[in-house]
This record gives structure tokens, sequence and C-alpha cells, in this order.
């Protein structure tokens, strides 16, 4: 058994928790958006910028918002700078 949050998971406890976080890659379908000369993504809206957190994205496909390091990815990533 793992603690968690001050909370005992079971095994069994953690396999719905993996079950949940299941992320599967589905590609992007790029396509140019010429009044503002960046290229976005005709099945999930993504304009790929040329930002570190854009081009995360676009590697991880239209279901980047799904993949379990998305949060932790965007507060790295995105965090303001002085």
């Amino acid at each position: 058994m793992n603690i968690i949050s001050s909370k005992i998971m079971t095994h069994a406890d953690m396999q719905n928790l993996q079950v949940k976080s299941k992320y599967k890659k589905v590609g992007h379908s790029f396509g140019l958006l010429k009044s503002v000369g960046k290229q976005y993504c005709h099945k999930c809206g993504l304009i790929a910028l040329n930002n570190e957190i854009s081009r995360w994205a676009v590697g991880k496909g239209c279901n980047y918002h799904e993949h379990t390091a998305w949060i932790t990815t965007l507060n790295r990533l995105t965090k303001m700078r002085n």
C-alpha cells in the first residue's frame, strides 16, 4: 500500500487512478491561418506559436491537455518572469 495525500491507497485504487489518466496521442491536422501567418490544428484549434509550451503541445498531439505532465509542464514553461 502507498500513502498519497494522507490517504492509504490500495493496489485497486492505484489501478483505477491509472485508468482515469490514460493518455492516447492523436495527431494534429495543421493548416495555415493566413491572417496571422501561423499554423493551426483543424481538430483541436491549437495555434503553433514559436514558444516552448506550443512545441510541447504539438509533440503530444491533440490530446495534449489529457497528458499526465500537462499541468506541471504548463506551470514550468509559462511562469511569469520579472
